[in-house]
């Protein structure tokens, strides 16, 4: 078998054959309500994504891509701009606007603005906010309950949500370090905050919940639970892997000294069709590699193959809706 370089994630290089094989890259999108719940003991998680590590596997693609981070920070940056500022109104019109108002340097607000450190925290919440549409404040009272004392950033990729009650809410929110190997014991669950009557739900848990979560989205239709930012569209049409494979490609052609005949694209689908007919566990990854290792083989057999000489291979990839 004529061996591949691997160029970048799902493509790979056959000097002798001259082709470029490719699977492409796949992200999950479906509904909020196509899944099967998670169970940890009492707690009932509501995945995000097929394998609930979605918004990780999205981290690692934004990474690989120079565009779309620049992209992402250039978002972030616009909405924080110089970062918010204390301050209070100190002359206003005849129909209520502020015309002038002085920073504050002191006082019970001044004292919350800076233990919580509101700057950091607006700026982690915006960059889960640009980067998942989903964002997951923490609120904690003091020892005597009456008052919030401070308000705190839950990481959004280590955040979910319990699956939905009979009217439809979400009562409670689980947050752990590691979701691919999470147990009971790893997860911590916090009360959440009704959104539409937030103030009722602090003065009825105010005194026996020491934390609340509320959350904040960016709403998208027909998902209650995660939302999907418009930007996800590009793993759907495709740019994304185009955009991340053609300099790695041209890369390792310059290198190789190659120009490529063939270009096969194979869809994650296609691997996932074959497990299933063949009856091999989709999370043995093992054996899920041994059966793509064997499928490769084939195409690099016969692209090879005297008999198949000047003969090209199209094969059709299908995109999540």
């Amino acid at each position: 078998m004529t061996e591949g370089i691997q160029i970048v994630d799902g493509v790979q290089l056959f000097p002798d054959l001259e082709a470029v094989l490719v699977m492409d890259s796949s992200v999950d999108f479906r509904a909020d309500y196509d899944f099967e719940p998670l169970v940890y003991g009492p707690y009932r998680v509501a995945p995000w994504g097929e394998d609930n590590l979605l918004p990780n596997h999205l981290l690692e693609k934004i990474g690989k891509n120079d565009i779309v981070s620049a992209n992402l920070k250039f978002n972030r940056d616009v909405c924080f701009g110089l970062g918010p500022k204390l301050v209070r109104a100190t002359d206003r019109d005849s129909r209520g606007n502020i015309r002038e108002w002085a920073t504050v340097e002191d006082g019970p607000e001044f004292e919350f603005f800076e233990r919580n450190d509101i700057p950091l925290y607006v700026l982690q919440q915006l960059t889960d906010m640009i980067y998942f549409y989903n964002a997951f404040p923490e609120i904690s009272f003091n020892r005597t309950k009456n008052q919030v004392e401070t308000i705190k950033h839950r990481e959004a990729v280590f955040s979910r949500w319990s699956i939905m009650n009979s009217r439809g809410q979400i009562n409670f929110h689980y947050y752990c370090g590691d979701w691919d190997e999470a147990t009971k014991k790893d997860i911590i669950c916090t009360r959440v905050l009704d959104e539409y009557d937030t103030l009722t739900d602090l003065q009825k848990y105010a005194a026996t919940k020491q934390r609340l979560i509320y959350p904040a989205y960016m709403p998208s239709p027909g998902r209650p639970y995660y939302s999907r930012p418009e930007w996800y569209s590009i793993f759907n049409s495709g740019w994304y892997d185009h955009s991340c494979m053609v300099p790695q490609l041209k890369k390792a052609i310059l290198k190789n000294q190659l120009g490529v005949k063939y270009i096969i694209y194979i869809s994650p689908k296609y691997f996932e069709d074959i497990c299933k007919k063949e009856g091999i566990d989709m999370h043995d990854r093992k054996k899920v590699q041994d059966r793509i290792d064997k499928e490769k083989k084939a195409f690099s057999d016969f692209l090879s193959g005297e008999r198949n000489a000047n003969k090209t291979i199209m094969a059709l990839k299908e995109l999540m809706p």
